[in-house]
C-alpha cells in the first residue's frame, strides 16, 4: 500500500506512515484493499469558534454527516480520517478534539480546517464481468461497480425479484449499500458470477466482501427513456401493499424545523387563520385551473435515482401547434 500524504512536518515520518496505513487496514477489518479502489483526498470547510464538526464517526470512518455540519456535502460515509491540519490522527493524542481545542485558542472567529481522508471508489475502472451466455439488452448501460465491506457499517440494501432479474429497490441512509448502488439499478452478477435471486446476492455479497474486504459487481442501468420509464413502473408495482417498510425518510432540518413550529403553535391561544382560505365570490371560477386544498401522500423514494428521470418534451404553444392546426384543418377542408 503506497500513500502520499503530507504532515506538520512534510512528509509522514516511518511512525506516523504506520499509523496511517494500520488506520485504513483497521477500517476494512484487516483486509488489504488495492490502491486503485481508493482516492486519497482532502477536503476543507471553515469552522466558527466553538463549534463542532458535527460527524458521526467510528474508529475514525465517517457514518453520518448531520444536516448543520461544515462538512455537509464534502464528507461522505465510509470517508476514513487520516489527517486534520497536516496532523495525524490518533486515538491516544492528537485526537480531533484535542486539536480543535488548539484553534479555538489560536482564532476568535472563524477558522479553515482540512482533512485528508481514505475514500472507497464507488467504481472500478475495469470492464464489466457477465456471467456465461448473458446477452446485452439494447436501451441498458453496463458497469462495474464496488462493494467495500467497512467496520461499524452495516449493509442496508433492499433488493427485489422483477422479471427474473434482481434490482435494487432501496438503500438505507449511511449504509455500505448507499455508497455504491442505485434505486433501480439491476445487479446483473458478483465477480463474474451470474444473480438470479436475492438470497443467492445476499450469499455472493457476503462471501466476497469477508473473503477481501470488497466486491466488484456488474450492474445494469437504462439510458433509454421507454427503458427508464419501464423500469420506473416496474418499481412501482414491486411493492408489497401488506409491508410496513416505509421508505420515505423527514429530512433532519425538516424535523427540526417542524418541532420549532409545533413548540410555536403550543402558545397559541387563538386558532391561527388559515393560509388556504379563500374569500367566496359571486364571479363565476375558472375551471381551466383547479388546485387540490387536500395534501395527498405518494410512496416515492426519497434516494430516487436521477438516472431514472426522464425529459420531459418541450411546452406546446400556439406558434410550436400552428403547422398541425394547418394541416388538420387541410385535412377537413379536403
Amino acid at each position: 500500500m503506497s500513500l502520499r500524504l503530507k504532515t506538520m512536518t512534510g512528509e509522514p515520518d516511518l511512525v506516523e506512515h504506520q499509523v496511517i496505513k494500520q488506520r485504513i487496514l483497521d477500517a476494512f477489518e484487516e483486509k488489504l484493499i488495492p490502491m486503485e479502489h481508493l482516492d486519497i483526498i482532502s477536503v476543507q470547510a471553515s469552522l466558527k469558534r466553538l463549534e463542532g464538526l458535527s460527524l458521526g464517526t467510528k474508529r475514525f470512518v465517517v457514518s453520518s454527516t448531520h444536516y448543520d455540519s461544515p462538512f455537509q456535502g464534502k464528507l461522505k460515509t465510509g470517508d476514513i480520517l487520516l489527517t486534520l491540519n497536516n496532523t495525524t490522527l490518533n486515538d491516544m493524542i492528537n485526537h480531533p478534539r484535542d486539536i480543535l481545542s488548539k484553534l479555538y485558542e489560536k482564532h476568535m472567529d472563524k477558522y479553515p480546517i482540512t482533512f485528508s481522508i481514505c475514500r472507497p471508489k464507488r467504481k472500478c475502472k475495469k470492464p464489466p464481468l457477465f456471467p456465461k451466455g448473458f446477452q446485452k439488452t439494447e436501451g441498458f448501460d453496463y458497469e462495474s461497480k464496488i462493494l467495500f465491506k467497512l467496520r461499524g457499517i452495516k449493509m442496508g440494501l433492499d433488493a427485489k425479484e422483477i422479471d427474473k432479474k434482481v434490482y435494487v429497490y432501496h438503500t438505507v441512509e449511511n449504509t455500505l449499500a448507499s455508497m455504491t448502488f442505485s434505486v433501480g439499478e439491476c445487479i446483473v452478477a458478483v465477480e463474474g458470477e451470474g444473480v438470479a435471486s436475492c438470497g443467492q446476492l445476499g450469499k455472493l455479497l457476503k462471501r466476497a466482501t469477508d473473503s477481501k474486504g470488497f466486491v466488484i459487481c456488474t450492474v445494469e442501468t437504462p439510458v433509454e427513456d421507454r427503458m427508464k420509464n419501464y423500469i420506473r413502473v416496474k418499481l412501482g408495482a414491486a411493492k408489497d401493499p401488506a409491508s410496513k417498510f416505509v421508505p420515505v425518510r423527514i429530512p433532519e432540518d425538516v424535523q427540526a424545523l417542524a418541532k420549532q413550529a409545533v413548540e410555536i403553535l403550543k402558545n397559541v391561544k387563538e386558532e391561527p387563520t388559515s393560509i388556504m382560505t379563500v374569500k367566496k365570490t359571486k364571479s363565476k371560477r375558472d375551471k381551466s385551473l383547479v388546485m387540490s386544498e387536500k395534501v395527498v401522500e405518494t410512496d416515492i423514494l426519497s434516494e430516487w435515482n436521477s438516472c431514472l428521470f426522464v425529459k420531459l418534451p418541450p411546452a406546446k404553444t400556439l406558434e410550436s401547434e400552428a403547422a398541425a392546426r394547418a394541416a388538420l384543418s387541410a385535412m377537413k377542408n379536403q
